[in-house]
Protein backbone atom coordinates (compact mmCIF):
# COMPACT_ATOMS: atom_id res chain seq x y z
CA UNK A 1 0.00 0.00 0.00
CA UNK A 2 2.98 2.53 0.76
CA UNK A 3 4.69 1.70 -2.28
CA UNK A 4 1.23 2.09 -3.99
CA UNK A 5 0.96 5.47 -2.64
CA UNK A 6 4.27 6.49 -3.45
CA UNK A 7 4.79 5.65 -7.00
CA UNK A 8 1.31 7.30 -7.48
CA UNK A 9 2.34 9.98 -5.57
CA UNK A 10 5.28 10.56 -8.54
CA UNK A 11 3.30 9.95 -11.10
CA UNK A 12 0.92 12.64 -10.62
CA UNK A 13 4.07 15.13 -9.40
CA UNK A 14 5.47 14.29 -13.06
CA UNK A 15 1.57 14.92 -14.49
CA UNK A 16 1.83 18.61 -12.62
CA UNK A 17 5.42 19.28 -14.14
CA UNK A 18 4.42 18.82 -17.72
CA UNK A 19 0.58 19.42 -17.63
CA UNK A 20 0.59 22.93 -19.55
CA UNK A 21 -3.02 23.46 -17.98
CA UNK A 22 -1.83 23.89 -14.50
CA UNK A 23 1.58 25.91 -15.74
CA UNK A 24 -0.86 28.28 -17.07
CA UNK A 25 -2.89 28.56 -14.01
CA UNK A 26 0.40 28.67 -12.19
CA UNK A 27 1.48 31.41 -14.26
CA UNK A 28 -2.15 33.44 -13.68
CA UNK A 29 -1.81 33.43 -10.16
CA UNK A 30 1.57 34.98 -10.09
CA UNK A 31 1.28 37.19 -12.55
CA UNK A 32 -2.38 38.19 -9.82
CA UNK A 33 0.21 38.68 -7.05
CA UNK A 34 2.36 41.00 -8.58
CA UNK A 35 0.04 43.27 -10.01
CA UNK A 36 -1.27 43.46 -6.42
CA UNK A 37 2.06 42.77 -3.86
CA UNK A 38 4.67 44.75 -6.37
CA UNK A 39 2.63 48.58 -6.06
CA UNK A 40 2.02 48.19 -2.50
CA UNK A 41 5.46 47.10 -2.33
CA UNK A 42 6.84 50.54 -4.32
CA UNK A 43 4.70 53.06 -2.31
CA UNK A 44 5.59 51.56 1.46
CA UNK A 45 7.70 53.76 3.60
CA UNK A 46 10.13 52.72 6.36
CA UNK A 47 7.76 53.20 8.87
CA UNK A 48 5.34 50.53 8.02
CA UNK A 49 7.32 47.70 6.68
CA UNK A 50 6.29 45.47 9.34
CA UNK A 51 2.34 45.78 8.61
CA UNK A 52 3.32 45.40 5.15
CA UNK A 53 4.99 42.13 5.39
CA UNK A 54 2.65 41.01 7.58
CA UNK A 55 -0.26 41.61 4.75
CA UNK A 56 2.60 40.01 1.95
CA UNK A 57 2.28 37.01 4.25
CA UNK A 58 -1.17 36.47 5.06
CA UNK A 59 -1.78 37.16 1.12
CA UNK A 60 0.78 34.28 -0.21
CA UNK A 61 -0.34 31.63 2.13
CA UNK A 62 -3.50 32.01 1.94
CA UNK A 63 -3.17 32.31 -2.31
CA UNK A 64 -1.64 28.98 -1.40
CA UNK A 65 -3.51 27.74 0.35
CA UNK A 66 -6.26 27.65 -2.50
CA UNK A 67 -3.73 26.40 -5.09
CA UNK A 68 -3.29 23.48 -2.95
CA UNK A 69 -6.87 22.59 -2.50
CA UNK A 70 -7.65 22.95 -5.94
CA UNK A 71 -4.70 20.30 -7.00
CA UNK A 72 -6.58 17.29 -5.65
CA UNK A 73 -9.69 18.32 -8.05
CA UNK A 74 -7.33 18.85 -10.94
CA UNK A 75 -5.68 15.82 -10.88
CA UNK A 76 -9.31 14.42 -10.72
CA UNK A 77 -10.59 15.99 -13.44
CA UNK A 78 -7.19 15.45 -15.25
CA UNK A 79 -8.08 11.65 -15.07
CA UNK A 80 -12.00 11.86 -16.04
CA UNK A 81 -10.78 14.18 -18.83
CA UNK A 82 -8.38 12.07 -20.46
CA UNK A 83 -10.85 8.82 -19.13
CA UNK A 84 -8.21 6.92 -17.14
CA UNK A 85 -9.87 6.82 -13.91
CA UNK A 86 -11.86 3.54 -15.02
CA UNK A 87 -8.43 1.83 -16.03
CA UNK A 88 -7.22 2.78 -13.01
CA UNK A 89 -9.75 1.67 -10.87
CA UNK A 90 -9.62 -1.86 -12.53
CA UNK A 91 -5.72 -2.32 -12.04
CA UNK A 92 -4.43 -5.35 -9.65
CA UNK A 93 -3.18 -2.20 -7.43
CA UNK A 94 -4.86 -0.86 -4.31
CA UNK A 95 -7.39 1.56 -5.55
CA UNK A 96 -7.54 3.69 -2.11
CA UNK A 97 -3.63 4.09 -2.79
CA UNK A 98 -4.43 6.12 -6.09
CA UNK A 99 -7.16 8.07 -4.24
CA UNK A 100 -4.27 8.68 -1.53
CA UNK A 101 -1.99 10.09 -3.71
CA UNK A 102 -4.35 12.75 -4.79
CA UNK A 103 -4.22 14.10 -1.17
CA UNK A 104 -0.54 13.49 -0.61
CA UNK A 105 0.53 15.18 -3.81
CA UNK A 106 -1.57 18.14 -3.13
CA UNK A 107 -0.05 18.28 0.29
CA UNK A 108 3.63 17.89 -0.80
CA UNK A 109 3.00 20.68 -3.23
CA UNK A 110 1.71 22.72 -0.61
CA UNK A 111 3.75 21.86 2.18
CA UNK A 112 7.29 23.40 -0.68
CA UNK A 113 5.09 26.32 -1.54
CA UNK A 114 4.20 27.51 2.11
CA UNK A 115 8.00 26.86 3.22
CA UNK A 116 9.08 28.81 -0.38
CA UNK A 117 6.82 31.50 0.92
CA UNK A 118 7.98 30.95 4.79
CA UNK A 119 11.98 31.92 3.17
CA UNK A 120 11.17 34.52 1.44
CA UNK A 121 9.11 36.07 4.31
CA UNK A 122 12.25 35.84 6.51
CA UNK A 123 14.49 37.17 3.73
CA UNK A 124 12.55 40.27 3.45
CA UNK A 125 12.67 40.83 7.15
CA UNK A 126 16.41 40.56 7.18
CA UNK A 127 16.93 43.01 4.16
CA UNK A 128 14.58 45.78 5.82
CA UNK A 129 15.57 45.21 9.05
CA UNK A 130 11.91 43.98 10.30
CA UNK A 131 12.20 42.01 13.65
CA UNK A 132 11.39 38.34 12.40
CA UNK A 133 8.17 36.95 14.64
CA UNK A 134 7.32 33.43 15.04
CA UNK A 135 3.91 34.50 14.16
CA UNK A 136 4.97 34.05 10.69
CA UNK A 137 5.88 30.74 10.87
CA UNK A 138 3.16 30.19 13.12
CA UNK A 139 1.14 31.38 9.53
CA UNK A 140 2.36 28.92 7.63
CA UNK A 141 1.58 26.23 9.28
CA UNK A 142 -1.88 27.59 10.12
CA UNK A 143 -2.35 28.06 6.46
CA UNK A 144 -1.00 24.68 5.38
CA UNK A 145 -3.39 22.46 8.17
CA UNK A 146 -6.40 25.03 6.88
CA UNK A 147 -5.40 24.03 3.20
CA UNK A 148 -5.91 20.43 4.15
CA UNK A 149 -9.35 20.86 5.09
CA UNK A 150 -10.10 22.67 1.59
CA UNK A 151 -8.24 19.71 0.01
CA UNK A 152 -10.30 17.14 1.25
CA UNK A 153 -13.53 19.01 1.06
CA UNK A 154 -13.17 20.41 -2.63
CA UNK A 155 -11.97 17.00 -3.92
CA UNK A 156 -14.35 15.04 -2.63
CA UNK A 157 -17.13 17.42 -3.63
CA UNK A 158 -15.03 17.25 -7.71
CA UNK A 159 -16.48 13.49 -7.71
CA UNK A 160 -19.91 14.58 -8.02
CA UNK A 161 -20.07 17.93 -9.07
CA UNK A 162 -18.22 19.78 -12.11
CA UNK A 163 -14.79 21.05 -10.89
CA UNK A 164 -16.30 24.73 -10.95
CA UNK A 165 -19.34 24.35 -9.48
CA UNK A 166 -17.54 22.29 -6.35
CA UNK A 167 -15.17 25.51 -5.95
CA UNK A 168 -17.75 27.73 -6.04
CA UNK A 169 -19.38 26.29 -3.44
CA UNK A 170 -16.69 25.90 -0.95
CA UNK A 171 -15.85 29.29 -1.43
CA UNK A 172 -19.50 30.69 -1.08
CA UNK A 173 -21.22 27.99 1.36
CA UNK A 174 -19.28 27.90 4.65
CA UNK A 175 -19.72 28.79 8.30
CA UNK A 176 -19.62 32.50 7.95
CA UNK A 177 -22.10 32.83 4.72
CA UNK A 178 -24.47 30.32 6.95
CA UNK A 179 -23.87 32.57 10.06
CA UNK A 180 -25.46 35.34 8.39
CA UNK A 181 -28.27 33.66 6.73
CA UNK A 182 -29.40 32.49 10.19
CA UNK A 183 -28.63 35.86 11.55
CA UNK A 184 -30.76 36.94 8.98
CA UNK A 185 -33.54 34.33 9.15
CA UNK A 186 -33.73 35.90 13.31
CA UNK A 187 -34.88 39.27 11.89
CA UNK A 188 -38.09 38.01 10.05
CA UNK A 189 -41.36 37.21 10.96
CA UNK A 190 -41.88 33.69 12.34
CA UNK A 191 -43.71 31.04 10.79
CA UNK A 192 -44.00 27.45 9.98
CA UNK A 193 -41.74 27.44 6.86
CA UNK A 194 -39.38 30.01 8.62
CA UNK A 195 -38.66 27.59 11.18
CA UNK A 196 -38.08 24.86 9.20
CA UNK A 197 -35.59 26.85 7.18
CA UNK A 198 -33.88 28.05 10.37
CA UNK A 199 -33.46 24.45 11.26
CA UNK A 200 -32.02 23.29 8.00
CA UNK A 201 -29.39 26.45 8.66
CA UNK A 202 -28.97 25.22 11.85
CA UNK A 203 -28.24 21.84 10.50
CA UNK A 204 -26.15 22.92 7.73
CA UNK A 205 -23.86 25.60 10.25
CA UNK A 206 -22.83 22.40 12.35
CA UNK A 207 -21.93 20.09 9.71
CA UNK A 208 -20.26 22.06 7.43
CA UNK A 209 -15.98 21.95 7.86
CA UNK A 210 -14.92 24.97 10.08
CA UNK A 211 -11.70 26.59 7.61
CA UNK A 212 -10.40 28.51 11.05
CA UNK A 213 -11.31 26.43 13.72
CA UNK A 214 -9.17 28.72 16.45
CA UNK A 215 -9.35 31.95 13.75
CA UNK A 216 -11.32 34.39 16.62
CA UNK A 217 -8.82 33.16 19.33
CA UNK A 218 -5.41 33.70 17.10
CA UNK A 219 -6.49 37.47 16.42
CA UNK A 220 -3.93 38.70 18.36
CA UNK A 221 -1.37 36.73 16.78
CA UNK A 222 -2.26 38.01 13.06
CA UNK A 223 -2.11 41.38 14.54
CA UNK A 224 0.67 41.14 16.13
CA UNK A 225 2.68 37.88 14.87
CA UNK A 226 4.01 37.09 18.32
CA UNK A 227 2.81 33.83 18.65
CA UNK A 228 2.26 32.75 22.87
CA UNK A 229 2.39 29.14 24.27
CA UNK A 230 -1.23 28.55 23.90
CA UNK A 231 -1.55 29.83 20.17
CA UNK A 232 0.67 26.71 19.27
CA UNK A 233 -1.57 24.37 20.93
CA UNK A 234 -4.67 25.91 18.71
CA UNK A 235 -2.00 24.93 15.72
CA UNK A 236 -1.78 21.35 17.13
CA UNK A 237 -5.61 21.06 17.54
CA UNK A 238 -5.83 22.96 13.55
CA UNK A 239 -3.42 20.05 12.38
CA UNK A 240 -5.31 17.68 14.71
CA UNK A 241 -9.08 18.58 12.69
CA UNK A 242 -7.42 19.15 9.46
CA UNK A 243 -6.65 15.31 9.09
CA UNK A 244 -9.48 14.29 10.77
CA UNK A 245 -11.38 15.88 7.65
CA UNK A 246 -9.01 14.51 4.82
CA UNK A 247 -9.09 10.95 6.38
CA UNK A 248 -13.01 11.67 5.94
CA UNK A 249 -12.78 12.84 2.77
CA UNK A 250 -10.86 10.04 1.69
CA UNK A 251 -12.92 7.55 2.57
CA UNK A 252 -15.79 9.26 0.74
CA UNK A 253 -14.03 9.99 -2.16
CA UNK A 254 -12.97 6.71 -2.48
CA UNK A 255 -16.73 4.97 -2.02
CA UNK A 256 -18.24 7.69 -4.28
CA UNK A 257 -15.32 6.66 -7.19
CA UNK A 258 -16.05 2.72 -6.69
CA UNK A 259 -19.65 3.24 -7.24
CA UNK A 260 -19.13 5.34 -10.63
CA UNK A 261 -15.36 5.01 -11.72
CA UNK A 262 -16.10 5.25 -15.06
CA UNK A 263 -17.84 9.01 -15.06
Amino acid sequence: MRNAVRLHTLTHLTCLRRNRIFHAFLMLVIVGLALTIVPGLAFDDDSNRFQTLRRLAQMLHGTISWVTSGIGLFLLWEHRRTRSLKMVATTAAPFGAWVASLFATATLVGIAMHATSGVLIFCLSWVWGVTYQYGFIYLALDHAAQSLISLGVVTMLGVVLHPVIAVVLVALVNESTVLILRQGLDMLSPSLVLRVTKALAAGLYYILPVQDPFGERTEALVRTMRAAESDWRYLAGTAAYALLVLAFAHVSTLVMLRRRPGT
